[in-house]
């Protein structure tokens, strides 16, 4: 569930989720996004956000038992209205974890298994009917 204030200059937005599946714990978070109209069918949109994690949603995720600010992200998404019912889009993304605890202590350090950071990207094809 999320709430954002659409404005010409940036678009602040909140968003919450109860995870009920593993963590019964919440995850909140807030950010900023523009969106910039290049042409009729091109439209850019930059994004940058930050997270916080429960008590409960903490330590499943990463073994510590304090609500804190968990992640930070900055995303640029690009969509092409191919026709009037049909668009393509392309998403670049950089997350993190900003919280220099849970950076120390996660099980993915201590294992070494996986990189804290990430750098993503996606395709997209939407549908309007």
């Amino acid at each position: 569930m999320g709430i954002s204030y659409e404005n010409p200059i940036v678009t602040p937005f909140v968003s919450t989720c109860y995870d009920w599946n593993q963590s019964y714990g919440w995850f909140f978070t807030a950010g900023l996004t523009r969106e910039f109209q290049l042409t009729d069918t091109l439209r850019l949109m930059p994004e940058v956000s930050t997270s916080y994690g429960s008590s409960r949603y903490n330590n499943y995720y990463f073994e510590t038992e304090r609500g804190t600010v968990t992640g930070g992200t900055a995303l640029l998404f690009l969509h092409y209205q191919v026709t009037d019912n049909i668009c393509i889009g392309s998403t670049v993304g950089f997350s993190t974890i900003i919280d220099r605890g849970l950076r120390n202590d996660s099980p993915a350090r201590r294992e070494n298994t996986k990189s804290l950071d990430t750098l993503w990207y996606g395709l997209s094809l939407g549908f309007d009917f």
